[in-house]
This record gives C-alpha cells, structure tokens and sequence, in this order.
C-alpha cells in the first residue's frame, strides 16, 4: 500500500500499515481499528469510543478483558520462574494444570500435551494417531476449519484451504451436517443423518485398514456454528469404534464454557481418542494449546518415543495463566452463566423465526446469523456494511461468508447481552435487499 493511499488514516493504523502484515486479507483492503484500552466485555477506539465485544476478539477472550486475577497469575509465576524447557524439566504449575484438566475431561482421558496455538495441536493430534494406530489417512468434514499450518489447514474445508499450494497427503473430506445444503435433508429442514450412511460408504471405499481418525469440531465455529443432532454424533462415535478410527474432537473454539458445558462434547457424552483446546483455554492471555489422549494412546508412549514438541511447549506462564482461568470458570460458575444466558440469546433470536433471509443458531453463547445469499444483491457488501453500522453503534461483532456471529465473552450479564441483541435486530431489521 503507498503511503498515498493511507494518507487519511490515523497515525497507528498508518504506521502499522507501512510496517505489518496484516492476516488474512489484502492490505490494501485491510479494515483496521484501535484499541486503546479494554475492560471487562468492552474495549475503547482511539476516539474514545466504548464499544461491546460481540466476538470476544477471536471467539477467545471468553473471560472478558483485563481479569486482574489472571494478570496476578503471570505475576506470582514470573516471581517463581518464567521459563522451562519441556524436553528436560517440569514445574509445579505443569503439574497442576495438567490435574485440573484431566478432572474436566471424559474419563478415558489419560494425559496432555501443552502447545502453543489450536493449529499446533491438530496438527500434532494427526502425527500421535497415525503414530499410534499405524495407519495414514485422516477423516475430515468440509464445512470445518481445523488450522493455519499446513496439515491443520488441509483438514479444514473452507475458502482459507484455497490458499495451500498443496495439500496434506491422506485427507478425506465426508459431508458436513448442514442441513442448508444438505443434498439428503435440506428438504425436510433437520438432519436426518442420512450423510452418515455416506461417511460409511467413503470409509468402504477408502479402505478402513487404511484410515487413522476422524477429527471434527463437535460444533463447527467460522463456518457458521452447525450443531449436530444426538442421533449424528452417537451415529459417528460408532462408525469410528466400528471401523478402528480414532476419532479427534477439535474443542478449540467450542471448548471452556462457549456452549453453555465445559466441552461440547459434554452435550453428547462422548468420549473421543484425542482432544484438542487453545483459545477459550487462557481466554486468550497467552498463547497456550493443549492436547489429550486417552489411556490406550499415552500407553503407547511409555515405550515408544512421543516424537513432538517445541521450544514453548508448557510455558509456565501460560500454564498459570490457563489454571486461573479454570479457577475463574469454576469460581464464578461460568459456565453455568453461559447455559443460562444461552437459553436468553435463543428467546432473543426468536424475533426471526419468520424472516425467509436469515436462520438463527445458538448453543451456549456460540451463535450465528445465517443470511441469505441470494436474497440480496451482494452478501460480502451487505454483511460488511451492517457490522460496521454495527460498530459506528457501539457493537462489535464478525462476520465471515454470509454469517455474522454472536460470540461474546462468557462474563456477560443478561442486561448487557440484551442491551447488544436489541441493537443488532434493530439494525438487521432495517436491512433491505
């Protein structure tokens, strides 16, 4: 971008225009603000303008911002120490942490794995299953996002994957359940898990001596919050026990309280091989991932060597970080407050029951509105100017594709969360085609 073109942007945006690269878009069509400051589920412009978070930035700050018993956390543990090598040493907080987590986890989970990103550990989650079970392949449904390296982002199946010059080898795609464009239930408008008589038929075809796992997102995130029936995901589970697949579940996004349980898979009492959280997990404090795995799979490393790691794996800051967070969840019954204010968002979705253009989604706090494409001239410009109308409100809210989400931090109040539906309706029911 010349500097001519960015002449009339404030002085931040400016200078970081000349000196980053900014993700996931051109920069010369970057759409950037300033944050000065932020509190609670609120952040202030450089205008001084207070605006509610609605996508608690990156679907992550699910604790709202500037928790002074997290930042006390990184304190008390930089007094302590700030730095370990993984490889060859441990701490307490490791320890602690790893204990809290396990106790929130299905049963047949065993031990984990600290990371730095959810790309990260998805991407380590496919190299312990096909070291695991020794075989190649990877299930994966399209509609999903699972990544920005190169294996993760090969599993996903969205406009990012465009991007890869090449793709993972191994990876099959089966059907997402998104009944929207459904070939087998669009029609009738619910899922009548008939695309799983499909993944059945893939996994024949492709041989299941040859497939490892089937990774998911027990509810799909950016690609506009599908939440599948019991009858799917039970109907899943038992393709994958059937078949000797491991099945992954990719809680990044829907992990820690987001859909009104600690995990979402919670909703469904299943109990996957391997699981993997980032994001909700520090509440976006500090980069920190984890991935864990069942008893048969840390088994198997007791004697063959676990061939992963890098330099910030179970960083103890982050650690600490992450183990306050999970006190907070427990303390201030967050998740709790997330599945009561989760059935209030659905009350206050209802206002669009009977508008042909849009469907509502929520689980929890993870909600999505889901326009249609063709009923306006041009989506990508509508959703572009109603989130900025949006902003210009007091209001700041994603959108990706034709959704715009409802994501905001798991602290929020019921008059908060009302104060910012309201004004959402009130802008989308002024929209016109």
């Amino acid at each position: 971008m010349s500097k001519l073109e960015i002449k009339n942007k404030s002085n931040i945006i400016k200078e970081s225009l000349e000196t980053s690269l900014f993700e996931w878009t051109t920069q010369s069509d970057t759409d950037l603000k300033v944050i000065n400051k932020a509190e609670n589920i609120y952040f202030w412009d450089e205008n001084d303008n207070k605006i509610m978070d609605f996508n608690s930035q990156a679907m992550c700050v699910n604790l709202g911002h500037q928790e002074t018993r997290i930042l006390n956390a990184i304190i008390n543990q930089f007094h302590l120490n700030s730095f370990a090598w993984g490889k060859k040493f441990t701490t307490k907080i490791r320890r602690d942490l790893a204990k809290a987590l396990i106790s929130l986890l299905p049963d047949n989970i065993s031990k984990l794995s600290f990371l730095s990103t959810g790309s990260e550990a998805n991407e380590h989650a496919i190299r312990i299953a096909r070291d695991f079970i020794k075989k190649k392949k990877i299930l994966a449904r399209h509609r999903s996002y699972h990544g920005a390296t190169l294996g993760s982002m090969s599993l996903s199946s969205d406009t990012r994957r465009s991007t890869l010059t090449h793709d993972m080898p191994g990876v099959v795609h089966v059907p997402s359940t998104y009944v929207k464009d459904c070939r087998w239930c669009k029609k009738e408008g619910r899922c009548n898990t008939e695309c799983l008589n499909f993944t059945n038929d893939i996994i024949r075809y492709e041989d299941k001596n040859t497939i490892a796992a089937f990774i998911i997102e027990p509810v799909t995130g950016a690609n506009g919050i599908i939440i599948p029936t019991k009858e799917y995901m039970e109907g899943l589970h038992y393709l994958c026990k059937k078949n000797d697949i491991l099945l992954i579940a990719d809680e990044v996004m829907s992990g820690f309280g987001r859909t009104g349980k600690y995990f979402a898979i919670d909703h469904w009492n299943i109990k996957p091989d391997i699981i993997t959280m980032a994001k909700g997990l520090t509440s976006g404090y500090f980069p920190l991932s984890a991935l864990a795995v069942s008893g048969e799979i840390s088994d198997y490393f007791e004697n063959n060597t676990y061939n992963l790691g890098s330099t910030y794996n179970a960083h103890p800051l982050g650690c600490a970080v992450a183990l306050e967070c999970i006190n907070i969840y427990r303390e201030d019954k967050i998740i709790e407050n997330s599945y009561n204010l989760g059935k209030v968002l659905t009350e206050e979705l209802s206002v669009f029951e009977n508008h042909s253009y849009l469907q509502v989604r929520n689980i929890g706090l993870f909600g999505v509105l889901d326009f249609d494409k063709n009923y306006f001239k041009s989506i990508k410009q509508t959703l572009a100017k109603l989130q900025e109308d949006l902003y210009q409100k007091g209001v700041f809210v994603a959108i990706n594709d034709n959704f715009l989400f409802l994501i905001p931090p798991l602290i929020i109040t019921e008059k908060q969360l009302k104060k910012g539906t309201n004004i959402i309706k009130e802008t989308i029911l002024k929209l016109k085609p």
